[in-house]
């Protein structure tokens, strides 16, 4: 599983990178789902067509689909948005579209005493496209924690959702997916952090201005000078770097990152000769 992390100022151009994932920060998709349209009780499947009737939410070999307003184990959690919550009771959560996906993100917690979960990303073919760890932390008294990941080459049709210490019980709320654009204006940023990384923005015209922003929180600043209607999702934003995209469109950056940036990083391109921006990469 490759590591997305973030862009600081001050690095030096290099030679390009890419990622299959990127972790994304909260976006509104084409398509939603918030488990409120009925109360399930351990299904193997949700009574309805999630994400306005594109896909199916299935726990694959067992009767484990549950929606609730509340569901205690090692601590008791809350739907974030009433009525329901979301939860297995037996096996992983699939989830599979009727077409190819680009998006897909939403809002997690855990109410038992492991740790995380993992996203497995399918292509239309059933081969594995990307396999993404997540926090995911176990009944710590946080609120619920978002998760999103951008796919930056092919679309992908299926995702399963894992709990790390049981394989079910991983709560979710309020998703959001869209679907696969393809070759359009995207962000990949890898490399480890503490350390050196890199940020290339993919999918623009050769000679296009591009320019790599950071900041520590989402927000908006703007109007990008040369575009009117452009405004960044972050705030404040503080630029890692700029220059021309080369002859395939591409235009990188990297540099080291600091310990106290990891985990709070939040990065964006923005195209100043198409008036674009690519979606946040959550550090």
């Amino acid at each position: 599983m490759k590591k997305v992390l973030a862009l600081m100022a001050g690095a030096v151009l290099c030679g390009s990178a890419a990622a299959d994932m990127n972790a994304i920060g909260p976006f509104t998709g084409d398509y939603q789902e918030d488990f409120n349209t009925d109360y399930v009780v351990f299904q193997p499947c949700l009574s309805w067509r999630t994400f306005g009737g594109t896909s199916d939410w299935c726990t694959p070999g067992n009767s484990g689909t549950h929606t609730t307003s509340g569901w205690g184990f090692y601590c008791t959690v809350y739907a974030r948005s009433s009525p329901y919550l979301y939860g297995s009771a037996g096996g992983y959560t699939n989830c599979t579209f009727d077409m190819e996906m680009g998006k897909f993100g939403g809002y997690f917690e855990n109410h038992t005493n492991v740790d995380g979960c993992t996203l497995n990303f399918y292509d239309v073919d059933g081969n594995l496209h990307a396999s993404e760890y997540v926090d995911n932390p176990a009944c710590d008294g946080s609120d619920w924690v978002w998760y999103g990941f951008e796919t930056t080459d092919t679309g992908f049709v299926s995702v399963d959702i894992i709990g790390e210490g049981y394989g079910a019980f991983v709560l979710m709320e309020d998703m959001e997916a869209s679907e696969f654009a393809g070759g359009g204006f995207d962000l990949a940023v890898t490399g480890d952090c503490p350390g050196t990384m890199e940020a290339c923005a993919t999918g623009a015209n050769a000679g296009d201005k591009i320019v790599i922003i950071y900041s520590f929180n989402y927000g908006s600043a703007g109007p990008v000078p040369g575009c009117p209607s452009l405004f960044t999702d972050l705030a404040s934003p503080v630029v890692a770097g700029s220059g021309a995209a080369d002859a395939s469109g591409t235009y990188c950056k990297s540099g080291k990152v600091p310990q106290n940036a990891c985990g709070r990083v939040k990065v964006q391109a923005i195209n100043r000769s198409t008036c674009e921006k690519s979606a946040v990469v959550e550090i």
